[in-house]
């Protein structure tokens, strides 16, 4: 007979005969977890609201230290970072409303870009440039939202008037 076979025979010659008490229950409760498989990925978790600072406000016909476009353009130019990314939004008048269009500047495209003030709301969504545009904008108080998978960029006033 081989010694492997002697081995098998004799644990299950010891497992016929084993008369011992069970293990306590938290050993064995223990014992099982430690098996369970863990989870690598992290959990989802609430949306992550980030809010973008105003760097440059850039307003038609008025010069802007160590800025030498500013004269030249009809519109009004607002830099905003927010944190990773960053907010290029170009506001041009017209006869009675605004026209907005803005780029975000990051690593992630978004999914949906809302301008809103008290009573109004404006949808847009990225272009292949992560563009966005809002036409025929009534002058007001509004806010800008940039909604991705896992976060939002917010601009909480932007004023038109």
């Amino acid at each position: 007979m081989r010694n492997e076979d002697r081995k098998l025979e004799h644990v299950i010659k010891r497992m016929q005969t084993d008369n011992s008490v069970d293990a306590p229950a938290d050993l064995i409760k223990f014992a099982r977890n430690a098996f369970l498989q863990r989870s690598t990925a992290k959990a989802p978790s609430m949306l992550e609201r980030i809010v973008a600072v105003l760097k440059l406000d850039l307003a038609p016909n008025r010069a802007a230290f160590g800025e030498r476009s500013a004269g030249g353009s009809a519109a009004r130019q607002m830099l905003f970072d927010a944190g990773s990314s960053a907010i290029d939004l170009r506001v041009t008048a017209n006869a009675d409303a605004y026209d907005i269009r803005g780029q975000h500047i990051g690593d992630i495209s978004a999914e949906t870009v809302r301008l809103e003030s008290a009573g109004t709301k404006f949808l847009s969504q990225n272009d292949e440039l992560k563009g966005f545009e809002f036409t025929s904008v009534p002058a007001g108080n509004y806010s800008l939202t940039i909604t991705f998978a896992t976060s939002e960029i917010v601009i909480d006033e932007i004023v038109l008037d």
